[in-house]
């Protein structure tokens, strides 16, 4: 029997997780899907191509979310959508980045997806670039051209995760008694 689970907020950014509770495992090897939504938009694979151990992607989640407050940079934050997502992973995967040699840790720094994901986020890329109070959260599908971009409160993901990965935490800690 599946069990779903959501954390954070749904008019922002959400994890949503439906996991299959095995007594055997401890819960982060539970085998599940877990997916974003971003103001109401579905970012990952909820079929089940995207099932895993739930523990892998909300632990990378969790990881992301942390890194909340370094993700402003100015040449980012004045490129359209499209280019700054196409510099950030040329900045992660590409031998020959689009920007500056100089710059391209701190770019590559604003990667979300796919990171170390797992097959929640196979053939997903998406970034975050923080503005002010504002973090703006910009995805696609891997090979696609066009973007989606939605504006969030600062800190949208490290909330969702903090909650995914503090109920993931008490769980397994609950299963090792």
């Amino acid at each position: 029997m599946n069990t779903s689970r959501q954390f954070g907020n749904i008019r922002s950014l959400a994890i949503h997780c439906t996991y299959s509770r095995d007594d055997n495992e401890p819960a982060n090897r539970w085998m599940g899907n877990v997916w974003l939504t971003v103001m109401g938009i579905t970012v990952g694979n909820r079929v089940s191509s995207g099932v895993e151990h739930i523990g892998i992607a909300i632990s990378a989640l969790s990881d992301l979310g942390s890194r909340t407050g370094t993700r402003a940079n100015s040449q980012l934050q004045n490129l359209d959508p499209r280019s700054a997502l196409n510099m950030v992973m040329s900045a992660v995967y590409d031998d020959y980045y689009l920007g500056v040699d100089d710059d391209r840790d701190d770019v590559a720094g604003h990667e979300v997806l796919p990171y170390i994901t797992g097959q929640a986020f196979d053939g997903w890329e998406a970034m975050i670039v923080e503005v002010g109070g504002s973090e703006r959260f910009i995805w696609r599908h891997e090979g696609e051209d066009s973007v989606e971009s939605k504006e969030l409160p600062i800190g949208s993901l490290q909330a969702a995760a903090e909650e995914a990965h503090g109920w993931l935490s008490m769980l397994v800690r609950t299963n090792e008694r």
